[in-house]
């Protein structure tokens, strides 16, 4: 078996044993922490606050090379449609990053979040997306 063939199967497990059951049944509350899915997008923000973790650690958590917004997207879909594979359907979709609204390839991760459980008969009950509301000015 291959390093890669060992991750796959390695992460594949993590997330059978750790969401699976949460994912396939939202009613299960014995799952209840393990029902919602946590995207962090990105750490574009067009703020520099003191205290966030996410400019605290930039490079660390995200580095350059990996900032692309059509990388970002693409990903994003492969994801969600592994996920479908696993008849994986989180309770509630919590999409983190700086600021998801100063950037466009954040209104697309949006789109291809809503887009994704558009036509499907299981779908997230919600789409969290927290934000500074500098885009009210």
């Amino acid at each position: 078996m291959t390093y890669q063939e060992e991750n796959n199967k390695l992460v594949e497990s993590f997330f059978e044993h750790s969401f699976g059951k949460g994912y396939r049944n939202p009613e299960a509350k014995e799952c209840e922490n393990f029902q919602s899915l946590e995207i962090f997008f990105n750490n574009k923000c067009n703020l520099s606050c003191k205290y966030c973790y996410l400019q605290r650690f930039d490079e660390g958590l995200y580095p350059k090379d990996l900032q692309d917004g059509e990388k970002l997207i693409k990903n994003l879909q492969l994801f969600l449609d592994w996920m479908d594979t696993k008849d994986y359907v989180p309770k509630h979709v919590e999409l983190f990053s700086g600021e998801v609204f100063i950037q466009e390839a954040g209104w697309k991760a949006i789109d291809t979040i809503l887009n994704h459980y558009e036509n499907k008969k299981r779908k997230p009950e919600f789409l969290i997306v927290p934000t500074n509301f500098t885009f009210i000015l």
